[in-house]
C-alpha cells in the first residue's frame, strides 16, 4: 500500500535507510531460537550433534565439544530430518522512531548431511513514534495463510499496512529479542528496561508513551496487571484504580488478578468498605472469594424463587381471566380439542410433549389461548399442542412432541382453524 499521510511518507523514507541484518545478528537468531538437537543413545552413551554431525561418548551432554552448541537431547530418537521455525525480534532507534523488526526463521537439516537449508526473512516492522503512534510495514499475507507455518508471502515486499490491529498477522510475539536494544529516551524515562514480560512489544511501547495508567503500573512493577489491563479488563482496572494503588502502598500481592477483581465486585455487592485493606487483601483470597460467592448464590436463588412465585401468581390471575373459554370443546371422529385450564394441566402437557408450554409460562399470555388435541380413544394423551390468538383467531403454533409435526398435523390444523370462531364469539359476547 502506498503511503498516504505525512507520517507514512516519513516512515517510508526512513525505511530505505534501515540496514539489512548483519551476519552476526543473523547467526544469533538462529543459534538462540532454533534448537540444536543431539541424538543420544542411552545403551552405548553415544551422542551425535545434529548441528555439526560430531559423535562422542558422554553422559547427558549439555554442549557439543566441536561446535559449542547448547544441545537439546533426543534419547534414542530415530529422527533424521530436523525442520524448525520461529520468530526473532530486534529493537533499534531510527531518528525519532523506535523500530521493532520481526524476522521469520527457518532451518532444515538432515543428520549426517553437511548441507543446511536456512532462511531469515524480515516480515514485519513496527515504527513507534514519540507520541505513541504505531506505523506498520509488513509483507503481504499469503492467499492461504492457515495452510502455512508463516502467513506471509515471501514474494511480496515490505509496505505500509493500515487497519493493522484488526489483522492478527500484524501482532506477533517473537520467541526471543536480541539483547542489544536501542530505543527512545522517552521509553527509558517511562520505565522500559528491555523486558516485555510476555506482552507484545508494540503494545508496551505505545502505552508507555500515551497511557498514564499503563505507565504507572509498569513503573511500580505490576507487569501481570498491565497484561490484564491491555487484553482482558481495562474497565475493571480503571474502576478499581484506587484499590490497585492501595495494593502497592500496602506491599500486597494476589495470585490471580481476575479472581481478585471478582472478589472486589462481591465486596461491593455486600456493601463492604472496599477502601479498607482489611477487606481488600484477605489471607486466603480463594477461600474468601468462594465463601462470598456461595453466600451470593443463596441470596439470588431466594430472590429468584420469590420472583417466580410473584410471576406465577400474576400469570394465574391471567389464566383465571380466561375461564370463559374453558368449556369450549370440539372435535371430529378422531380427535377432541380442549382448552388447558390449570397449572397442573400445563405442567403435564409440557412433560408429556417435551416442550416449554409450562416452563415459559404460556398460561400467562393475555392475548393467546393454549389448546390440546387428543385422540378420542386416548383422551389423556396429547397429540399436538396449539396456541391461537384471541385477537385474530389465527393459529400461532401447532406442534407435537419435541416441537415436531405429527402425521396428523394437517388434520388437526384444519380442525382448529374451522372452530376458532367459537372463542372469538365468546369474547365478543363477554365484552358486549
Amino acid at each position: 500500500m502506498r503511503p498516504g499521510t505525512k507520517l507514512e511518507r516519513r516512515v517510508d523514507t526512513l525505511a530505505a535507510s534501515v540496514k539489512d541484518l548483519t551476519p552476526a545478528r543473523r547467526e544469533w537468531g538462529l543459534s538462540h531460537i532454533i534448537p540444536h538437537y543431539c541424538i543420544y543413545r542411552t545403551r552405548t552413551r553415544k551422542a551425535t550433534c545434529v548441528n555439526c554431525g560430531y559423535t562422542w561418548k558422554e553422559d547427558s551432554p549439555k554442549r557439543c565439544p566441536r561446535c559449542g552448541a547448547r544441545l537439546t537431547l533426543l534419547p534414542d530418537s530415530r529422527r533424521r530430518r530436523f525442520t524448525e521455525r520461529g520468530y526473532y525480534g530486534i529493537v533499534q532507534r531510527v531518528e525519532e522512531f523506535t523500530l521493532v523488526r520481526i524476522f521469520y526463521l527457518y532451518d532444515s537439516r538432515k543428520l549426517g548431511d553437511p548441507k543446511v537449508s536456512s532462511l531469515v526473512t524480515e516480515v514485519l516492522q513496527h515504527w513507534i513514534g514519540e507520541d505513541g503512534t504505531d506505523t506498520i510495514r509488513a509483507l503481504s499475507v499469503a492467499a492461504f495463510p492457515y495452510l502455512r507455518e508463516c502467513p506471509y508471502s515471501f514474494a511480496s515486499v515490505l509496505s505500509i499496512k493500515r487497519d493493522s490491529y484488526r489483522n492478527c498477522y500484524h501482532h506477533i510475539e517473537p520467541d526471543a529479542y536480541h539483547p542489544r536494544m536501542r530505543f527512545s529516551e522517552i521509553l527509558r524515562r517511562n520505565g522500559f528496561e528491555g523486558d516485555f514480560f510476555g506482552l507484545y512489544p508494540e503494545d508496551v511501547f505505545r502505552h508507555l508513551i500515551s497511557d498514564n495508567r499503563f505507565e504507572t503500573l509498569w513503573k511500580i512493577g505490576f507487569y501481570e496487571m498491565t497484561g490484564y489491563y491491555l487484553y482482558k479488563g481495562r474497565e475493571r482496572v480503571v474502576k478499581y484504580w484506587r484499590q490497585i494503588m492501595l495494593m502497592h502502598r500496602n506491599g500486597a500481592s494476589v495470585r490471580d488478578i481476575g479472581i481478585w477483581f471478582d472478589y472486589l465486585e462481591l465486596l461491593e455487592y455486600f456493601q463492604r468498605d472496599i477502601r479498607n485493606p482489611r477487606y481488600l487483601f484477605p489471607d486466603d483470597l480463594d477461600a474468601e472469594h468462594d465463601r462470598l460467592m456461595e453466600r451470593k448464590r443463596r441470596i439470588e436463588a431466594r430472590l429468584e424463587l420469590e420472583r417466580r412465585k410473584r410471576e406465577e401468581k400474576e400469570n394465574l390471575a391471567v389464566l383465571e381471566g380466561k375461564s370463559r373459554y374453558f368449556g369450549i370443546t370440539f372435535g371430529n371422529d378422531t380427535f377432541t380439542v380442549v382448552v388447558l385450564k390449570s397449572l397442573e394441566e400445563y405442567r403435564r402437557e409440557g412433560d408429556l410433549q417435551h416442550h416449554c408450554v409450562y416452563t415459559n409460562s404460556y398460561y400467562g399470555k393475555k392475548d393467546s389461548l393454549i389448546l390440546s388435541a387428543r385422540r378420542r380413544d386416548a383422551p389423556d394423551k396429547p397429540v399436538e399442542t396449539i396456541e391461537i390468538s384471541l385477537r385474530t383467531g389465527k393459529i400461532l403454533q401447532c406442534f407435537g412432541a419435541c416441537n415436531r409435526f405429527t402425521e396428523y398435523h394437517d388434520e388437526i390444523r384444519e380442525l382448529v382453524s374451522r372452530n376458532t370462531y367459537r372463542y372469538l364469539r365468546q369474547k365478543r359476547n363477554e365484552n358486549a
